[in-house]
C-alpha cells in the first residue's frame, strides 16, 4: 500500500510538475527577431513610419510592417534574401547590434579601435564573437549594456527570454539615463534646435578654423604651415545669406586675405582678396544639383534633417554635458561616415567646378576645364577624410547656440604626403535681430 500512494504521490508531482515545467521553458524560450525588435524600437522611441510599404515577403501585417521597415529604413535591422524571418531566434550578437544600432551608437562604434576592442573583450569566448559584430559587443560592454565578465558569451546562441529581459531592463535605464535629456534623444533634439533656429528671421555667426597641414616629400624636410580662418557672417529670411572669410597664415610675413560671398535669392555675389569689384554667378542650376546630391539640403539652413544624416552616414549620440560661458549645456556629437561623406564631397565638388563660369585668359598656358576637372578628381581620390561636428544646446531654449567642427585630411599624391587638421568653434547670436548686407550696384559687379 506504501509503496502504491508513493507511486500514485509521484505521479501526481509529475503532473502537477508538467506545466510549470513547459510554462518554465516558454519563459525561457529564444526570443523572436521581429519580438525583439518590437521592444527595442519602443523603448528608444525611435518613431514608427507611417504606412510604410514592406520590404519584406514575409511580413504583411500592417503593424509588423511598421516596425520592420523603420529598423530598416534607419539602418536597424535588416532582412534575410528578401525576407525578415520575424520567428527566427536572434543570436546574442545579433541582439547586442540592434541595440546599439537603435540607441544611435554606431558613430562611437565605428570609432573604436582594435586595441580598444582587443582589450574590452575579455570572454572567454571573445574569438567566436563574429569580425562583424565585435566592435558593437565591446560598445555594449563598455556602455553596461552586457557585463563585462571572463565567462563565455556565446554569442552565436539564440537570446533566451531571460537574457532578454536582463538586456532590455539594461537598455532601458541607459537609454534614461545616457541616451536621452528631457525626453528627447539625440537626433530628435538636433531636429528640434534646428527646426527652432531655422523659424528665426535673422542670425549671424562667427568663429575661427584653425588649420595646420604636414607635408613630407623624399630628400626634403617635412614642411608644416599653419592657418587661421576668421569667419563672420548673417542671415535673413527668406534668402538672404553672407559670409566673410579672413585668411592668417601664421609664422610668414603674408597679410591676412579676406574674400566676401553674398547670396540673394538665386544670386551669388563672390569678392576675391586683393578686389573692389564682385562677380555675378546665377546659382539656381547650382543648388538644384548640390541639393540633390545632399539630400535636398536648403542652403540657408543650418543643422541636419533626418534624410541628409542618412545620406552622409551621420550617427547622433549625446557626449556629457558642458559649461559653456558659466551654463550647462546639452552636447551632441555627430560622426560622419567618412566613405558617405567623400562620395557626398566629391559629386558637390564635381558639380560645382562644372557649373562654375570659366575664366578666359590669353595664356596659352593655361589648362583647360578638361585637365583642371581630371586634377580635382585625381585630389578627391587621394584623400581621406573624418568630420564630427559638435552642437552645444541650451537646455531652456533648446536652441544650439555653439558648435564646433573637426576636420582630418590625408592625402597622398605619389610620393607627396599631407596630413591637415582643423578645429573650429562657431557661435550663434543676435536672433531676430537687425542685420546688414553688402550694397551692391551695377558698377561694382565684374563684366561677364
Amino acid at each position: 500500500m506504501y509503496k502504491k500512494l508513493t507511486a500514485l504521490l509521484l505521479a501526481a508531482l509529475l503532473i502537477l510538475a508538467l506545466p510549470l515545467s513547459v510554462m518554465a521553458q516558454g519563459d525561457n524560450q529564444a526570443m523572436g527577431r521581429l519580438n525583439f525588435l518590437k521592444e527595442i524600437l519602443q523603448i528608444t522611441h525611435v518613431e514608427l513610419l507611417q504606412n510604410p510599404t514592406s520590404s519584406f515577403s514575409d511580413i504583411t501585417n500592417p503593424t509588423d510592417i511598421a516596425y520592420t521597415e523603420t529598423a530598416y529604413k534607419n539602418g536597424i535591422m535588416s532582412g534575410i534574401n528578401g525576407r525578415f524571418e520575424p520567428e527566427t531566434p536572434i543570436t546574442k550578437e545579433q541582439a547586442v547590434i540592434v541595440m546599439v544600432r537603435a540607441l544611435g551608437g554606431q558613430g562611437k562604434v565605428n570609432a573604436l579601435t582594435s586595441e580598444t576592442i582587443q582589450n574590452t573583450l575579455i570572454f572567454t569566448d571573445s574569438s567566436a564573437i563574429s569580425s562583424w559584430a565585435r566592435p558593437y559587443v565591446a560598445y555594449a560592454v563598455s556602455q553596461g549594456l552586457i557585463q563585462k565578465t571572463a565567462d563565455a558569451f556565446y554569442p552565436k546562441e539564440p537570446l533566451s527570454q531571460d537574457e532578454a529581459e536582463k538586456m532590455l531592463e539594461n537598455l532601458k535605464s541607459l537609454y534614461t539615463s545616457t541616451y536621452t535629456r528631457d525626453g528627447f534623444n539625440a537626433f530628435q533634439l538636433l531636429d528640434a534646435s534646428s527646426n527652432k533656429i531655422n523659424s528665426l528671421s535673422t542670425y549671424k555667426y562667427g568663429g575661427v578654423m584653425d588649420m595646420e597641414v604636414k607635408t613630407t616629400a623624399p630628400g626634403q624636410d617635412p614642411q608644416t604651415m599653419k592657418m587661421s580662418i576668421k569667419i563672420e557672417g548673417a542671415f535673413e529670411k527668406p534668402q538672404k545669406s553672407y559670409a566673410k572669410s579672413t585668411v592668417v597664415l601664421l609664422d610668414t610675413a603674408v597679410t591676412e586675405q579676406s574674400s566676401e560671398v553674398y547670396t540673394d535669392g538665386q544670386n551669388m555675389f563672390i569678392r576675391m582678396p586683393d578686389s573692389d569689384k564682385w562677380t555675378k554667378i546665377d546659382i539656381q542650376p547650382l543648388l538644384q544639383q548640390i541639393q540633390s546630391l545632399t539630400g535636398n539640403m536648403n542652403m540657408n539652413k543650418v543643422g541636419f534633417s533626418q534624410q541628409q544624416m542618412e545620406l552622409l552616414g551621420m550617427y547622433a549620440s549625446y557626449d556629457p554635458d558642458a559649461v559653456v560661458n558659466g551654463k550647462n549645456h546639452y552636447v551632441i556629437d555627430i560622426t560622419v561616415d567618412k566613405d558617405a561623406f567623400k562620395k557626398m564631397l566629391t559629386g558637390v565638388m564635381q558639380t560645382t567646378f562644372e557649373l562654375m563660369p570659366q575664366e578666359t585668359s590669353d595664356s596659352t598656358a593655361q589648362p583647360s576645364k578638361e585637365e583642371m576637372s581630371q586634377v580635382l578628381q585625381t585630389l578627391l581620390d587621394s584623400m581621406d577624410i573624418t568630420v564630427t561636428y559638435k552642437y552645444y544646446i541650451d537646455p531652456e531654449t533648446k536652441l544650439f547656440k555653439n558648435m564646433k567642427i573637426i576636420e582630418n585630411i590625408t592625402m597622398k599624391q605619389g610620393d607627396i604626403h599631407s596630413i591637415t587638421t582643423a578645429q573650429g568653434t562657431f557661435r550663434y547670436y543676435d536672433f531676430d535681430k537687425a542685420v546688414e548686407f553688402p550694397v551692391i550696384t551695377p558698377e561694382n559687379i565684374i563684366a561677364q
